[in-house]
Parts: structure tokens; C-alpha cells; sequence
């Protein structure tokens, strides 16, 4: 009974341990959705923002305007970086998730095995049991 008690608490902790890796992964996920997303819009926003050449303008609004597209081109790449990263953060939790989903499935194996090998002995002992009460009652019989 106490190896029982010991598995089912280590079966119980590997499938807390799993469920919270799990939670960290969609967290994850999340994220990665949202960094996507922001590096969408600002992709969006930098091929729609165009300089009308014909439009007329001097010098330091040409200046502006090249430093807009410089400044939207800056937060571009830093998005794309903030993406890789991410990126990198979903795939270090996933491969988190698979190795406790596989410490789980271990747990539940010996958990599993344990608890057949205890319900062989008590059907034996239970057969025995019975083996036993019959063979007692074919001796009152016979009296």
C-alpha cells in the first residue's frame, strides 16, 4: 500500500507538473500571436506609407518624411526580433510540454503496473480464499 500511496502522489504530481507546462505554453502561444499580429500592422503600415512624389515640399519636411520611414522600418525589425524570440520561447515550451507529458505517461505506467500486480495478488488471495471455503464445505458434505 505505501509503494501505492508513493506512485499515485508522483502520478499526481507529474500531471500537475504537465498541466502547468501546458498553461505556460498556451500563455506562450499567446504571445506569439500578439507579436505576429503587431508585426502584421506595422508591415501594413510601412508598405501603405508612401510619398506622393508629386506632391510639393521642401527640405525638412522631405527630411521628416524619410525619417518617418526610417523610424517605421527600425520598428519593423525590432518586431521581427521580438517575433523570433517568441518563436523561440513557443518551441522551448512545447518541447517542455512533450518531455512532462512523458514523464506522466511513465508515472501512469508504473502507477498502472503497480496496481495490476496488487489486483493479481488479491484475486489470488481471493481465489484462495474461496479454494479454501470449498474445500470445506466438500468435507462437511461428506460427513
Amino acid at each position: 500500500m505505501k509503494k501505492r500511496r508513493q506512485l499515485d502522489k508522483l502520478k499526481m504530481l507529474r500531471e500537475m507538473q504537465c498541466q502547468q507546462v501546458k498553461q505556460e505554453l498556451a500563455e506562450h502561444q499567446g504571445r506569439l500571436a500578439q507579436e505576429e499580429m503587431r508585426l502584421q500592422q506595422l508591415e501594413d503600415y510601412q508598405k501603405n506609407y508612401v510619398w506622393d512624389e508629386e506632391r510639393q515640399a521642401d527640405g525638412l519636411l522631405l527630411n521628416s518624411a524619410y525619417m518617418m520611414a526610417q523610424s517605421v522600418h527600425q520598428a519593423v525589425l525590432h518586431q521581427r526580433q521580438q517575433v523570433d524570440v517568441q518563436q523561440a520561447q513557443c518551441r522551448a515550451s512545447r518541447n517542455k510540454y512533450t518531455h512532462e507529458r512523458l514523464r506522466l505517461r511513465t508515472a501512469e505506467s508504473l502507477y498502472n503496473s503497480h496496481k495490476k500486480k496488487l489486483d493479481k495478488k488479491a484475486a489470488r488471495q481471493e481465489q484462495k480464499v474461496f479454494d479454501e471455503v470449498s474445500s470445506v464445505m466438500l468435507r462437511v458434505e461428506s460427513f
